[in-house]
Protein backbone atom coordinates (compact mmCIF):
# COMPACT_ATOMS: atom_id res chain seq x y z
CA UNK A 1 0.00 0.00 0.00
CA UNK A 2 2.86 1.80 0.60
CA UNK A 3 4.46 1.66 -2.77
CA UNK A 4 0.98 2.44 -4.25
CA UNK A 5 0.88 5.72 -3.08
CA UNK A 6 3.83 6.41 -4.25
CA UNK A 7 2.57 5.94 -8.02
CA UNK A 8 2.79 9.92 -9.58
CA UNK A 9 -0.41 11.63 -9.49
CA UNK A 10 -0.47 15.00 -11.52
CA UNK A 11 -1.11 17.41 -9.15
CA UNK A 12 -2.56 20.25 -11.72
CA UNK A 13 -4.81 17.99 -12.96
CA UNK A 14 -8.18 19.13 -11.77
CA UNK A 15 -10.53 16.79 -14.30
CA UNK A 16 -12.60 13.81 -13.15
CA UNK A 17 -10.89 10.61 -13.31
CA UNK A 18 -13.17 7.88 -12.48
CA UNK A 19 -11.08 5.78 -13.86
CA UNK A 20 -8.13 6.75 -11.61
CA UNK A 21 -9.54 4.10 -8.43
CA UNK A 22 -9.76 1.28 -11.31
CA UNK A 23 -6.07 2.23 -12.59
CA UNK A 24 -4.36 1.85 -8.60
CA UNK A 25 -6.44 -1.41 -7.85
CA UNK A 26 -4.87 -2.61 -11.40
CA UNK A 27 -1.66 -1.57 -9.96
CA UNK A 28 -1.76 -2.44 -6.42
CA UNK A 29 -3.08 -6.26 -7.96
CA UNK A 30 0.81 -6.43 -9.85
CA UNK A 31 2.72 -4.95 -6.69
CA UNK A 32 1.32 -8.03 -4.56
CA UNK A 33 0.90 -11.05 -7.49
CA UNK A 34 4.50 -9.38 -9.35
CA UNK A 35 2.23 -9.72 -13.13
CA UNK A 36 0.97 -6.61 -14.77
CA UNK A 37 -2.28 -7.69 -16.91
CA UNK A 38 -2.04 -7.04 -20.50
CA UNK A 39 -4.35 -4.66 -22.37
CA UNK A 40 -6.00 -7.60 -24.04
CA UNK A 41 -6.60 -9.02 -20.76
CA UNK A 42 -8.21 -6.00 -19.50
CA UNK A 43 -10.88 -5.16 -22.42
CA UNK A 44 -11.53 -8.77 -22.84
CA UNK A 45 -14.44 -11.30 -21.82
CA UNK A 46 -13.63 -11.67 -17.42
CA UNK A 47 -15.05 -14.02 -15.40
CA UNK A 48 -17.32 -12.69 -12.57
CA UNK A 49 -19.27 -13.79 -9.60
CA UNK A 50 -21.67 -11.69 -7.73
CA UNK A 51 -22.69 -12.70 -4.03
CA UNK A 52 -26.14 -11.86 -3.65
CA UNK A 53 -27.33 -11.16 0.17
CA UNK A 54 -30.20 -13.60 -1.12
CA UNK A 55 -28.63 -16.32 -0.37
CA UNK A 56 -27.86 -15.87 2.94
CA UNK A 57 -29.14 -15.72 6.28
CA UNK A 58 -29.14 -11.80 6.83
CA UNK A 59 -32.27 -10.32 7.86
CA UNK A 60 -33.63 -8.06 4.41
CA UNK A 61 -33.02 -4.92 4.58
CA UNK A 62 -35.32 -2.17 2.75
CA UNK A 63 -38.25 -3.03 0.70
CA UNK A 64 -39.82 -3.51 4.44
CA UNK A 65 -43.10 -2.00 5.71
CA UNK A 66 -42.29 0.32 8.69
CA UNK A 67 -43.83 2.71 11.18
CA UNK A 68 -44.36 6.04 8.86
CA UNK A 69 -45.97 9.04 10.37
CA UNK A 70 -44.99 11.20 7.21
CA UNK A 71 -46.74 8.45 5.00
CA UNK A 72 -49.27 10.38 2.35
CA UNK A 73 -50.85 6.79 2.42
CA UNK A 74 -53.79 6.09 5.28
CA UNK A 75 -53.57 2.03 4.11
CA UNK A 76 -49.57 2.69 4.73
CA UNK A 77 -50.43 3.04 8.53
CA UNK A 78 -53.65 0.94 8.76
CA UNK A 79 -51.07 -2.11 7.19
CA UNK A 80 -48.55 -1.24 9.94
CA UNK A 81 -50.68 -0.89 12.65
CA UNK A 82 -52.66 -4.39 11.69
CA UNK A 83 -49.09 -6.33 11.55
CA UNK A 84 -48.04 -4.92 14.67
CA UNK A 85 -51.21 -6.43 16.54
CA UNK A 86 -51.27 -9.68 14.21
CA UNK A 87 -50.29 -13.02 15.80
CA UNK A 88 -46.87 -14.55 14.78
CA UNK A 89 -49.06 -17.47 13.00
CA UNK A 90 -51.17 -14.48 11.34
CA UNK A 91 -48.31 -12.82 10.09
CA UNK A 92 -46.75 -15.75 8.64
CA UNK A 93 -49.81 -16.82 6.66
CA UNK A 94 -50.51 -13.83 5.28
CA UNK A 95 -46.67 -13.04 4.11
CA UNK A 96 -47.59 -16.56 2.48
CA UNK A 97 -50.77 -16.06 0.95
CA UNK A 98 -49.18 -12.52 -0.48
CA UNK A 99 -46.50 -14.63 -1.80
CA UNK A 100 -48.66 -16.68 -3.54
CA UNK A 101 -50.68 -14.56 -4.79
CA UNK A 102 -48.07 -12.30 -6.50
CA UNK A 103 -46.87 -15.36 -7.98
CA UNK A 104 -49.59 -16.52 -9.38
CA UNK A 105 -49.84 -12.83 -11.20
CA UNK A 106 -46.56 -12.78 -12.31
CA UNK A 107 -47.18 -16.76 -13.51
CA UNK A 108 -44.50 -17.93 -11.23
CA UNK A 109 -46.51 -20.01 -9.57
CA UNK A 110 -45.08 -23.64 -11.03
CA UNK A 111 -41.49 -22.58 -10.26
CA UNK A 112 -39.51 -25.88 -9.72
CA UNK A 113 -39.10 -25.63 -5.61
CA UNK A 114 -41.53 -22.54 -4.86
CA UNK A 115 -44.90 -24.40 -3.40
CA UNK A 116 -42.23 -26.46 -1.32
CA UNK A 117 -40.18 -23.52 0.53
CA UNK A 118 -43.91 -21.89 1.19
CA UNK A 119 -44.61 -25.26 2.23
CA UNK A 120 -41.47 -25.23 4.78
CA UNK A 121 -41.67 -21.83 5.78
CA UNK A 122 -45.79 -22.75 6.89
CA UNK A 123 -44.54 -25.75 8.85
CA UNK A 124 -42.19 -23.23 10.48
CA UNK A 125 -38.84 -24.96 8.86
CA UNK A 126 -36.66 -22.34 7.17
CA UNK A 127 -33.81 -23.79 5.19
CA UNK A 128 -31.70 -21.61 3.32
CA UNK A 129 -32.31 -22.01 -0.55
CA UNK A 130 -29.15 -23.40 -2.11
CA UNK A 131 -28.20 -21.34 -4.73
CA UNK A 132 -27.57 -24.68 -7.19
CA UNK A 133 -31.10 -25.63 -6.09
CA UNK A 134 -33.65 -25.83 -9.24
CA UNK A 135 -35.55 -22.81 -7.01
CA UNK A 136 -32.15 -21.44 -6.17
CA UNK A 137 -31.33 -21.19 -10.04
CA UNK A 138 -34.94 -19.31 -10.98
CA UNK A 139 -33.83 -16.80 -7.78
CA UNK A 140 -30.52 -15.97 -9.41
CA UNK A 141 -31.60 -15.69 -13.28
CA UNK A 142 -34.46 -13.40 -11.68
CA UNK A 143 -32.15 -11.07 -9.40
CA UNK A 144 -30.23 -11.35 -12.79
CA UNK A 145 -32.99 -9.83 -14.74
CA UNK A 146 -33.94 -7.01 -12.05
CA UNK A 147 -30.33 -5.83 -12.03
CA UNK A 148 -30.05 -5.60 -15.88
CA UNK A 149 -33.39 -3.84 -15.38
CA UNK A 150 -32.31 -1.39 -12.59
CA UNK A 151 -29.04 -0.68 -14.64
CA UNK A 152 -30.51 -0.60 -17.79
CA UNK A 153 -31.13 3.64 -17.77
CA UNK A 154 -27.97 4.38 -17.15
CA UNK A 155 -26.24 1.99 -19.08
CA UNK A 156 -26.21 2.40 -22.97
CA UNK A 157 -24.56 -1.02 -23.56
CA UNK A 158 -27.53 -2.68 -21.53
CA UNK A 159 -30.09 -2.76 -24.58
CA UNK A 160 -33.82 -4.00 -23.20
CA UNK A 161 -37.18 -3.99 -24.39
CA UNK A 162 -40.52 -1.83 -22.67
CA UNK A 163 -41.50 -5.51 -21.66
CA UNK A 164 -38.29 -7.04 -20.54
CA UNK A 165 -37.72 -3.74 -18.14
CA UNK A 166 -40.89 -4.21 -16.61
CA UNK A 167 -40.29 -7.86 -16.07
CA UNK A 168 -37.15 -7.30 -14.70
CA UNK A 169 -38.35 -4.77 -12.18
CA UNK A 170 -41.12 -6.83 -11.26
CA UNK A 171 -39.03 -10.10 -10.85
CA UNK A 172 -36.88 -7.84 -8.32
CA UNK A 173 -40.78 -7.00 -5.92
CA UNK A 174 -41.29 -10.35 -6.19
CA UNK A 175 -37.57 -11.93 -5.40
CA UNK A 176 -37.73 -9.58 -2.29
CA UNK A 177 -40.98 -10.31 -0.87
CA UNK A 178 -39.93 -13.94 -1.12
CA UNK A 179 -37.12 -13.77 0.63
CA UNK A 180 -38.82 -11.87 3.18
CA UNK A 181 -41.76 -14.71 3.90
CA UNK A 182 -38.83 -17.49 4.17
CA UNK A 183 -37.18 -15.51 6.87
CA UNK A 184 -37.67 -17.26 9.99
CA UNK A 185 -39.37 -14.08 11.99
CA UNK A 186 -42.33 -13.63 11.15
CA UNK A 187 -42.59 -10.02 11.17
CA UNK A 188 -39.74 -9.70 9.05
CA UNK A 189 -41.90 -11.88 6.93
CA UNK A 190 -44.94 -10.03 7.34
CA UNK A 191 -43.73 -6.60 6.03
CA UNK A 192 -41.29 -7.85 3.52
CA UNK A 193 -44.10 -9.20 1.99
CA UNK A 194 -46.58 -6.73 2.28
CA UNK A 195 -44.21 -3.59 0.95
CA UNK A 196 -45.49 -4.13 -2.42
CA UNK A 197 -49.24 -3.54 -1.48
CA UNK A 198 -48.12 -0.47 1.80
CA UNK A 199 -46.64 1.17 -1.55
CA UNK A 200 -49.49 0.83 -3.55
CA UNK A 201 -47.70 -1.00 -6.53
CA UNK A 202 -49.01 -0.01 -9.41
CA UNK A 203 -48.95 -3.61 -10.81
CA UNK A 204 -48.73 -5.73 -7.59
CA UNK A 205 -51.32 -3.84 -5.61
CA UNK A 206 -55.32 -3.18 -5.64
CA UNK A 207 -57.90 -2.29 -3.21
CA UNK A 208 -58.93 -6.50 -3.02
CA UNK A 209 -55.60 -7.15 -2.17
CA UNK A 210 -55.00 -4.73 0.38
CA UNK A 211 -58.12 -5.62 1.89
CA UNK A 212 -57.46 -9.39 2.17
CA UNK A 213 -54.46 -8.74 3.77
CA UNK A 214 -55.76 -6.63 6.56
CA UNK A 215 -58.47 -9.66 6.93
CA UNK A 216 -55.81 -12.29 7.05
CA UNK A 217 -53.76 -10.13 9.67
CA UNK A 218 -56.93 -9.86 11.75
CA UNK A 219 -58.27 -13.41 11.45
Amino acid sequence: MHRLLLFPVDPNDDTDRPDEPVARAILLASLITGITPSRKTLTGPMLAAEFDPWFTGTPPQGNALHADPTSRSPYWNTLDQAVTAATPTAKRATAIAETQRIADLLDLADTPGLTDALADAAAGRFPTVPATSPLGREVRRWLRLSSTASWSLNDSTARISTAEYDRGLLLGWFTAVLRGTLHPDPDIAARTALHPLACNHKTLADPAAQAAALSHLRS
